[in-house]
């Protein structure tokens, strides 16, 4: 059976494979967590929101950057005033009460957490010259909690210290986009805070302004009669401690439109192992000369090869016991937590 593998962007083929469009072509794709706390998933998201981002940028005609912070000294603690902020909608708030000095009211806002407690600040990114800071930390002082005001302290005289760029910060909208963007491609060296990770309730790692992606959409009108649906979130830590710990598999078939002519690929589901791409991978690249095929790995692995579901179940058995025997199984990456039997499904 011959064999030929795909991981992200980077393809070898085995020679005897080339000009042979006919030979089957199976695609293992690691099923992953999507969650933007994930160290590997974010690094495949990452990059694709970037380049939208910047594309949105472009249009723009001099992306200016806001800062704001909270006072600790306001809040209990950082998980409390990360919730009265979001639930407030402070943000959206503070940025209706400046838009008529923004070129356009679309804004694109970045959470980021401290090393130090865990507490929130927001990076805000507006179209604008200027802004009055005086305004911006106006706006940001009626967001603390009336109960609270008396606590704000006379030298911030906010809910936190507001700080923005300046006017020749930002070279061009590239460069914006690169630096808003930067929080959600790198991740933390220290990881993200616990009260993050154990959160069971949504947070969003980037928010944006309605139709800041060029499409307006209207919220669906509840129906009353409906049955209400009970979701049962799990925490950021178990989505990631479940990342691609098992693999999708698809048969990929090449069809014609029959109105242009036009070839394209189709992927059908066959099935699914209980593995990781990479582990895959590993266990089929046997010859010594093909042991350099793949260079990059991460939990989103994309692994190609060219043979049938049936072929595959073959070689997969044949190799089952590797997986745990030859040390593949590393539970930091969640190939394979433990032993267990191997099944097929599909």
């Amino acid at each position: 059976m011959s064999t030929s593998f795909k991981c992200l962007r980077n393809t070898v083929r085995r020679k005897e494979d080339e000009g042979n469009p006919d030979q089957p072509v199976t695609h293992v794709i690691g099923d992953r967590c999507k969650d933007w706390f994930c160290p590997h998933c974010s690094q495949v998201q990452g990059p694709k929101l970037r380049a939208k981002l910047i594309d949105r940028l472009l249009l723009w005609r001099r992306p200016f950057m806001l800062t704001f912070t909270i006072d600790r000294d306001l809040f209990e603690s950082a998980e409390q005033a990360f919730l009265w902020v979001t639930q407030r909608r402070a943000i959206s708030r503070v940025m209706k009460a400046i838009k008529p000095h923004l070129h356009r009211a679309d804004w694109f806002c970045i959470v980021e957490f401290q090393v130090d407690g865990g507490w929130p600040h927001w990076h805000v990114l507006v179209d604008a010259d200027h802004v009055p800071i005086h305004e911006v930390r106006k706006a940001w002082r009626r967001c603390v909690p009336k109960d609270r005001r008396h606590l704000i302290r006379p030298s911030i005289d906010s809910m936190g210290i507001v700080r923005y760029s300046k006017p020749e910060g930002f070279a061009n909208a590239r460069h914006a986009g690169l630096y808003a963007s930067k929080y959600l491609v790198k991740y933390p060296e220290d990881g993200f805070p616990d009260w993050v990770m154990q959160a069971r309730y949504r947070i969003r790692r980037y928010t944006t302004s309605r139709g800041f992606w060029g499409v307006l959409t209207h919220r669906a009108t509840p129906n009353p009669d409906a049955e209400p649906r009970t979701v049962q979130r799990r925490t950021h830590a178990a989505r990631l401690k479940d990342c691609c710990t098992t693999s999708s598999v698809y048969a990929v078939r090449e069809h014609v439109k029959q109105d242009t002519g036009e070839l394209f690929r189709k992927r059908n589901f066959m099935g699914r192992i209980p593995f990781h791409g990479q582990a895959f991978a590993t266990l089929v690249r046997t010859p010594v000369e093909a042991m350099p095929l793949i260079r990059v790995f991460t939990r989103g692995a994309f692994v190609s090869f060219n043979g049938t579901w049936a072929d595959l179940r073959r070689l997969t058995e044949a190799t089952v016991v590797k997986v745990v025997d030859t040390g593949i199984a590393d539970q930091s990456l969640h190939f394979v937590s433990e032993p267990k039997p191997f099944a097929l499904t599909g």
